[in-house]
């Protein structure tokens, strides 16, 4: 009984994540609206993987650390990119994960 009802509690959160997942991936079809944090935060992850730390490229080969921005998103995008996901040039697949996960947490 007490299955049952967990699992009556659980089916809407599910459902409305999938709804709102669903609805982030039509609604920006031809890509999301990026700004110049999604590309410092994109650069940031590619280069905390490259091993050059949590930092944003400044000229051709040089690396300055990255302090105008909060670092979490970042070594997420990387962690996810050691499991050999390849880092997008546009979170398109990644945003709607994302969000498909809030009610769970």
């Amino acid at each position: 009984m007490k299955a049952l009802e967990r699992y009556r509690t659980f089916l809407p959160f599910a459902s409305l994540s999938l709804v709102g997942a669903a609805a982030l991936v039509f609604g920006t079809r031809w890509g999301v609206g990026l700004s110049p944090d999604s590309a410092i935060y994109i650069g940031a992850a590619r280069n905390l993987l490259a091993r050059h730390g949590l930092s944003v490229a400044t000229y051709p080969g040089e690396f300055a650390p990255m302090t105008q921005y909060p670092p979490f998103f970042p070594a997420l995008l990387a962690a996810i990119g050691l499991l050999g996901v390849v880092l997008p040039a546009r979170p398109d697949g990644f945003m709607p994960l994302c969000l498909g996960q809030v009610p769970f947490w």
